[in-house]
């Protein structure tokens, strides 16, 4: 959930477009973002890794390397975002996925995501679900891109393909 700092940050109530709305479309800085959480400890982000190309309509996988820089033991919970080559309705960035690990001080783990080919697609105008081809960025850490620690790479999509409904 996003919580805005102001009303005046909402659209207008008559406003239908999704401009601004959600997390995934949200242009300004909220008062506490979608993901926004508290520990009692540290923790830091290296090392995202994915592949340089993936064929429209397989998977892709993704590491990041978490390290519990704090001095207590402590949970997290890694965010994966993915953002599409820019269309008319594309939101700014779309959660493909997310773990909540444990760690004890000074511990490290790499954590590894799938994303399923149907967060990659993208919705056509009539209605399609559609995997474009394209260069696409992920940004991994323990928040949304833009308030807070996170790494970022980025892959590309060769071909096009529609998927199932």
């Amino acid at each position: 959930m996003t919580f805005y700092a102001s009303l005046s940050q909402l659209p207008d109530f008559t406003d239908y477009s999704m401009k601004n709305r959600t997390y995934r479309y949200f242009d300004g800085k909220p008062l506490y973002s979608f993901g926004y959480g508290r520990s009692y400890t540290t923790f830091t982000y290296s090392g995202l890794k994915g592949p340089m190309t993936v064929n429209a309509g397989d998977p892709a996988k993704v590491q990041i390397t978490v390290t519990n820089s704090g001095s207590v033991a402590g949970d997290d919970v890694v965010e994966l975002y993915l953002t599409q080559p820019k269309r008319d309705a594309t939101p700014q960035r779309e959660l493909a996925g997310f773990q909540r690990i444990h760690l004890a001080p000074k511990q490290s783990t790499q954590v590894e995501f799938t994303i399923d080919p149907r967060f990659i697609a993208q919705v056509d105008d009539q209605g399609n679900r559609v995997i474009v081809p394209g260069r696409y960025t992920v940004y991994a850490g323990g928040s949304q891109p833009g308030y807070g620690e996170t790494q970022t790479a980025e892959f590309n999509i060769s071909g096009e393909k529609q998927l199932p409904k």
